[in-house]
């Protein structure tokens, strides 16, 4: 068995969080599913004014803009020094909602006090205090604004979250890991001559990803927390890894072992496989609903590329997308309310989303090629692969095309990007 290479911050992050008061997470200050959602006026002071103090801030006012759900006000109008008793009466005037404080302290580690204020009904939403090691920096920064985000949405953040991709070398591609803003690039030693089809577990500890050193392409299983990869599956033809089912035991597949290209289900315990398509279309691409009810994939049997859905034992096959001739990599959203693929516009490869029931088909990129997406875990995010800079590079953007921004070193190839959960 081969050992990984595990990220720094796998193995060095801790931290100790000690709650000193409230955590008023009752109220929901911001519904994010509201069709009237504005951006949330905010008062930032900065941690502390050295350097580590100024990096965590800026990591943590970074984390919430990202979002796009938060409005910092300029400090400039602040009228209480950051060691003042918070005052509402300093923020109603100038519309903020909400101020944060935190005092940050420096010794062989890393003490943070975090404080949150309510303008509007003069209360504290938040205090906690936060150990951590040096060497987390960025991942307490991360889970700070974590933890903010849900004190005032009631849903848990992605600030903790990394994206793993394929770096595309001359001879030689290898598996990379970032933080999901890019941050903290780091090689994990995985490499092969192709590789393709990234699918992690629903806890982020595990990832399969199809490979070929030679003529057989194969599936391995990474197990993060273990640090170890091996192959797990391998035959003639193509083999290209697609989902885990939630648990983690099992998943689907598409593989050219028995002749046309169909649909399996591998059981990683016993290492059997069980075939779900057969016919004589071509059947890839398996993506599985957060239900583990339902599959998606692309078929050529109505004779273009499509996405299609089926029960997970093969029945109830139907078709979902017809607007255009060429529709690949769907990719199932964490709510199951939406299917992201890829789809052929005037000859360049766009972002696409649609509802399962085939309506609300919706293009969201326009510009270069767009392929390989896949939501965040908490379904308000895609990352894609995109050439539209000249080179094939890991882009993010919301679930409805907005700000859509490169994540990963500029100049650097790669692709085939999978979003890890916490």
């Amino acid at each position: 068995m081969k050992k990984l290479l595990i990220p720094i911050t796998c193995i060095l992050v801790f931290f100790i969080v000690i709650c000193l008061g409230h955590e008023a997470y009752a109220k929901i200050y911001i519904d994010i599913d509201s069709p009237a959602l504005r951006q949330f006026p905010m008062a930032l002071y900065d941690f502390g004014e050295d350097k580590i103090g100024q990096e965590l801030t800026g990591i943590v006012r970074n984390d919430l803009e990202f979002t796009r759900l938060f409005y910092f006000v300029r400090k400039e109008a602040f009228i209480e020094e950051k060691g003042d008793d918070f005052n509402p009466a300093d923020w109603s005037p100038i519309g903020v909602e909400a101020v944060l404080k935190g005092d940050i302290t420096v010794t062989d580690k890393i003490n943070v006090v975090v404080r949150l204020y309510d303008v509007v009904e003069t209360k504290i939403i938040l205090y906690k205090q936060y150990i951590s090691a040096k060497p987390a920096l960025r991942s307490l920064a991360h889970r700070i604004s974590n933890d903010i985000y849900y004190a005032l949405t009631g849903r848990k953040g992605i600030f903790n979250t990394k994206i793993a991709f394929v770096s595309k070398g001359s001879k030689i591609k290898e598996l990379v890991m970032m933080d999901f803003d890019g941050a903290r690039l780091h090689k994990t030693g995985f490499r092969k001559s192709m590789m393709l089809a990234l699918h992690a577990s629903a806890d982020g500890s595990s990832l399969i990803i199809s490979a070929s050193g030679g003529r057989q392409w194969s599936i391995y299983l990474l197990n993060f927390t273990k640090g170890s990869v091996r192959r797990i599956f391998s035959s003639k033809g193509i083999n290209i890894a697609g989902d885990f089912f939630s648990g983690g035991k099992s998943f689907v597949f598409s593989s050219s072992k028995d002749g046309s290209p169909d649909i399996y289900v591998f059981d990683i315990a016993s290492g059997r496989s069980r075939r779900l398509t057969s016919s004589y279309w071509i059947d890839i691409s398996p993506s599985l609903s957060p239900d583990d009810r339902s599959i998606a994939f692309v078929s050529d049997r109505s004779g273009n590329p499509n996405i299609y859905t089926m029960s997970i034992n093969g029945d109830n096959v139907q078709r979902v997308t017809f607007e255009d001739k060429y529709n690949t990599s769907p990719s199932w959203s964490p709510a199951g309310d939406l299917i992201a693929y890829s789809g052929l516009v005037k000859g360049k490869n766009q972002i696409f989303t649609v509802k399962p029931d085939a309506t609300n088909a919706r293009q969201l990129t326009d510009s270069g090629n767009n392929e390989e997406p896949d939501f965040s875990p908490d379904g308000r995010f895609i990352t894609f692969t995109s050439d539209r800079d000249g080179y094939k590079a890991i882009y993010i953007m919301t679930t409805g095309g907005e700000n859509q921004r490169r994540v990963s070193p500029h100049g650097y190839r790669a692709f085939g990007p999978e979003w890890l959960s916490n």
